[in-house]
C-alpha cells in the first residue's frame, strides 16, 4: 500500500511537471510583425518591425482569443483544483471575470494572450470586459491598434483597467476573482504595479 501511494505521488508529480512544460512550450500563432520573447513580465509579445500611429497590429476573432469560459466562478475554482493546482498560475493570469460571473479563459496560443500592462500603453485595448456578457460575442474580433508609432523591439502593452477593470469594477464577480488572486499571489491590479 505505501509503495502504490509513493508511485501515485510520483506520477501525479510527473504529470504536473508535464503539464507546466507543455504550458511553458505552446506554440503561439505567428503575426507578421509580432513575436513573443521572455521580457521583464513573462513571455510578452514585441515588435519585430516598426509599426505607424494608427497602424492595425493584429486582428483576430473571439473563438482564437477566448477559447474556454467557466459559467461560474465556481467552475473556474474547480478548474484551478485539476491536475493538483499545476494550472492555477497560468489560469488566473490568463483569465477575465465577466460581471455576469463568467469567466473567460484567453488561448495560450493567441498573441494577444502575451500583451502586459503599460499606464501608458503604446495600443488600443483588444476587447472590453463588457463583451464577455454579450449574446453575440462570438461575433466579436479582438484587435489592437497603435496609439502612437511603436519602434522594432519595443513591448506590446495595454492598459488593463481599461480592458479588464482590474481596478474600477467592484461588482462581486471581480471581487471574487481579486481575492482568488490575491489568495494564490498573483497581482491584476495596475494600481498594485511597480
Amino acid at each position: 500500500e505505501t509503495a502504490a501511494r509513493f508511485l501515485f505521488a510520483t506520477l501525479v508529480r510527473l504529470l504536473s511537471f508535464l503539464t507546466m512544460a507543455t504550458n511553458e512550450a505552446t506554440a503561439v500563432r505567428e503575426v507578421p510583425g509580432l513575436t513573443v520573447k521572455e521580457g521583464p513580465c513573462g513571455r510578452s509579445l514585441c515588435a519585430t518591425k516598426a509599426f505607424s500611429k494608427g497602424d492595425i497590429l493584429l486582428s483576430e476573432p473571439w473563438s482564437q482569443v477566448m477559447i474556454q469560459e467557466y459559467d461560474s466562478m465556481e467552475d473556474f475554482e474547480a478548474a484551478m483544483a485539476e491536475d493538483g493546482g499545476s494550472r492555477t498560475s497560468y489560469l488566473l493570469q490568463h483569465s477575465i471575470p465577466a460581471i455576469s460571473g463568467r469567466v473567460v479563459h484567453m488561448d495560450e496560443g493567441s498573441p494577444l494572450s502575451y500583451v502586459n500592462h503599460a499606464h501608458e500603453p503604446n495600443i488600443s485595448i483588444p476587447f472590453h470586459y463588457s463583451d464577455f456578457d454579450r449574446s453575440d460575442r462570438s461575433t466579436v474580433v479582438c484587435s489592437i491598434i497603435a496609439l502612437r508609432d511603436i519602434a522594432s523591439g519595443e513591448y506590446i502593452c495595454c492598459h488593463y483597467d481599461h480592458c479588464a477593470g482590474y481596478d474600477t469594477r467592484k461588482d462581486a464577480s471581480m471581487m471574487l476573482f481579486l481575492e482568488l488572486c490575491s489568495k494564490f499571489g498573483e497581482e491584476k491590479r495596475p494600481s498594485k504595479f511597480k
